[in-house]
Parts: C-alpha cells; structure tokens; sequence
C-alpha cells in the first residue's frame, strides 16, 4: 500500500531519498527485489519525477517481465542477488516471489543468481550509489555478502527485516554487517500500514555522509 498519494512506497523511503538529496536529479540507484516496478516502488519516484536510473534485480518472471516495460531508464535484470554465483529456484508465496527452501516442494522455476560483485562488474556500476533499496524476502543477508563493501558504497540503505514476523536474527544479521562496514543507523524499525505498524525495516547512512 502507497505511503500517500505524493509517494509510491510503502513506508516513505522515496521520500527520504528525496528529502536526503534535496530532490537531486539524475542519481544513480540499486533496487534489489524491484517486484514490478511500480507497486509499493522504493525507486519509481526517482526515475520518473527526478530523472535517476540504475539497476532493479527481480527475479520473478512476471515482475521482471512488468518491471522491464516500466523502467526504461534503467536496466532491468532477472537475477537474484545472493552470496555466490547459483541456481536457485523461486516459487510465488502471498504475491511475491521468493526463494523455495523446501527440497520436497518440486513447484517454482529456476533463478541465476549472481554476487553483487560480479554484477557491479558486469555492468560497471559506479563506486558511489546514491540509494540501495534492499528487499529480498528474508535474503537480505546473502545478498549483502555477495556486496563489494572495499570498492563500492551507497550512500543510504533502506533495508527489509521484517522484525514483526521473525525472532530477530534477520535485523541482528543485518545490523551487524553494516555496522561492520562504516554505516550508521538513521532511522531504526520503520513500520508501515502494510506491516500492521510493526517495524519492518531500518534505513542506514554511510559515515562520510551524515548530516
């Protein structure tokens, strides 16, 4: 569900960036967990009102397929970020696409996935990020490893943790690699409507770039 009428994610994160830049134009972002492009959009904001682009990763096939003819500014990739070079398999739970652990359940499709190192690589993407959107369903870690931290920064970071439905140890995890990494928290268990007003995430700023 929109944050408001003015914004198009769910819990103001585009309005954050937003406010963060001054309404900078043309920055650069990385939307891990695009979905379609569109609906609840950490990035669509930025892209179609203040003319930024970037990479949005979405691994299932018709959130890809919706995402691709959407965000024409930015390159569109059916990959899953992960902490190493893979073949997973997703299947589509509750409206979003995730990845199937289950080694009985023989629905889903097949994922390439890739360490964001190789794709920074691949697509030379530059070593300053003004924005990373990070929402992956509970992989937010493996993602994370596969993340050049001694070449490439983002800025901010807003980042899944989905406290309310877990014990803790995804926002533990989380906390401590970017901890680890010369992040700071700037806003700790945002919550939303979608998360029944339970904190879902945390957004992070970079050392070299608090106000």
């Amino acid at each position: 569900m929109r944050f408001s009428e003015d914004w198009y994610s769910q819990a103001g994160q585009d309005q954050w960036v937003t406010e963060f830049f001054e309404n900078k134009r043309g920055g650069y972002f990385l939307d891990i967990g695009a979905h379609d492009g569109w609906g609840d959009s950490n990035t669509w904001y930025l892209e179609e009102k203040l003319g930024w682009s970037g990479i949005c990763l979405e691994p299932g096939i018709q959130e890809y397929l919706q995402c691709k003819s959407l965000r024409k500014n930015s390159k569109v990739l059916p990959i899953a970020a992960w902490s190493s070079e893979a073949s997973l398999k997703f299947g589509t739970y509750e409206g979003l696409s995730r990845q199937v652990t289950d080694k009985a359940d023989r629905s889903g499709f097949p994922v390439k996935a890739m360490t964001l190192t190789s794709i920074f690589e691949k697509y030379n993407v530059p070593e300053v990020i003004d924005y990373i959107s990070l929402d992956v369903e509970n992989s937010e870690i493996e993602a994370l490893k596969g993340f050049p931290f001694d070449t490439h920064l983002g800025i901010i970071w807003t980042i899944e943790h989905n406290l309310y439905r877990n014990d803790g140890w995804l926002k533990k995890g989380i906390k401590e690699i970017m901890l680890a990494n010369d992040y700071v928290i700037a806003k700790e268990n945002v919550s939303c409507k979608d998360s029944n007003w339970e904190p879902f995430e945390d957004w992070f700023v970079h050392k070299n770039y608090i106000k």
